[in-house]
Parts: structure tokens; C-alpha cells; sequence
């Protein structure tokens, strides 16, 4: 038995544009300029924290702070917005329904993601009971980033 595990933004869904929204929101909302898109896809999988320390560098704690609590309020609000849809990546679903199909896999989640997250994406495609073990930023709070 092999235990396959993946990851859920930008291995499963597409979740890139919600990510970029909520970074241009959450500088815009401290009166900060944004930082562009690739900026803002270099410091996906840190900590929210931490990407702000790479984003938001010249600026103090507080201000990084307050722009992790923007960021949350704008993906949350994103994410309840009934147009938004984080699309799969064309051919996951056949991976993982190849996985699912051979006795010889068992399939688990490493994600950055939120438990709600999850389990929003494994009932919109009805995976939950395909995976064994599910582990996410609720369980680990941040992924380290390795530093040179």
C-alpha cells in the first residue's frame, strides 16, 4: 500500500486569483500599493505572516498585522461570493479517480488550506471519503519557508 499525498492550491484547484484579490485588497485597505500578481504567487504556501514580512518589509508589525487580518476578511468574502468558483486544474479529477480506483493507493491532503476549505472543495466534488488523512493549516499553522 502506498500513501500518495497532495496538495490543495495549485496542485488540485486553481486558487490563484483568490489569493491575488485578497492581497490587492488588503494592502488597498491600508492605503498601501499592492504588490504585483507574480509577487503575490512567489509567497504562496507561508504563513500569512510571513508573506506579509516579504511583501510588506518596509513596513512595521502593526501594519503587517492589520494586513493579515484584511486578507482573511477579503478571501472570506470572496469565497461567499456565489460567481466564485476555485476551478480543478484540467486532469486532476482523473488522477484522483485513477487513485481511487487501484487498491494499491491510499490518498491524503497537506495543505495550507483551512479545514473549512477542505471540506468546502470535498463536498462540491465528493472526495471526503477518499482520503485517509487530511492535514491542514489548522493542524499546522504554516508551512517554514527555507531560507538560502
Amino acid at each position: 500500500m502506498k500513501l500518495v499525498i497532495l496538495d490543495c492550491d495549485g496542485t488540485i484547484v486553481d486558487s490563484q486569483n483568490g489569493i491575488y484579490e485578497a492581497m490587492t485588497q488588503a494592502f488597498l485597505g491600508q492605503g498601501l500599493a499592492s504588490p504585483t500578481r507574480a509577487e503575490t504567487l512567489a509567497v504562496v504556501g507561508l504563513s500569512l505572516h510571513e508573506a506579509f514580512e516579504v511583501l510588506a518589509r518596509d513596513q512595521d508589525e502593526e501594519i503587517r498585522t492589520a494586513l493579515v487580518r484584511r486578507y482573511r476578511t477579503a478571501f472570506r468574502e470572496f469565497k461567499r461570493d456565489p460567481a466564485h468558483h476555485e476551478p480543478l486544474f484540467a486532469g486532476i479529477s482523473t488522477v484522483i479517480e485513477s487513485f481511487i480506483a487501484c487498491e494499491d493507493f491510499m490518498l491524503g491532503i497537506a495543505t495550507g488550506k483551512s479545514r473549512s476549505g477542505v471540506d468546502r472543495l470535498f463536498e462540491r466534488e465528493g472526495y471526503a471519503e477518499h482520503f485517509r488523512t487530511i492535514q491542514t493549516a489548522d493542524d499546522y499553522p504554516f508551512k517554514k519557508r527555507i531560507r538560502p
